[in-house]
């Protein structure tokens, strides 16, 4: 039988940074928002405050890893996200709204 490993689904390497919380990488809270933007980053959010102190950069590869569903956000374009009220709600995809300076 062949290698199980499969092709990476997303448009930047396992080791591009992606933009989290402390909150999801050390005490597992579930991904509520994912975000694309327009440069191309990713953002994977919760629920929680958003402040400088609760956020961390880590390889994309660590939150596929331990968050493996977010794989079906890897055609997201740039400028877009992906939402959902809750872990168990479906997620919705729409635009990026920016904010006029």
């Amino acid at each position: 039988m062949g290698s199980k490993q499969q092709r990476w689904p997303f448009p930047v390497g396992p080791d591009a940074r992606a933009a989290t919380t402390k909150r999801i990488v050390h005490e597992g809270h579930p991904i509520l928002a994912v975000v694309h933007d327009i440069d191309g980053d990713w953002e994977f959010i919760d629920n929680g405050p958003l402040e400088l102190d609760d956020l961390m950069l880590v390889h994309l590869a660590h939150i596929v890893e331990h968050y493996p569903e977010v794989i079906e956000f890897a055609d997201l374009p740039p400028g877009w996200e992906a939402r959902r009220v809750d872990a168990t709600s479906d997620w919705r995809r729409s635009p990026l709204t920016v904010e006029p300076n």
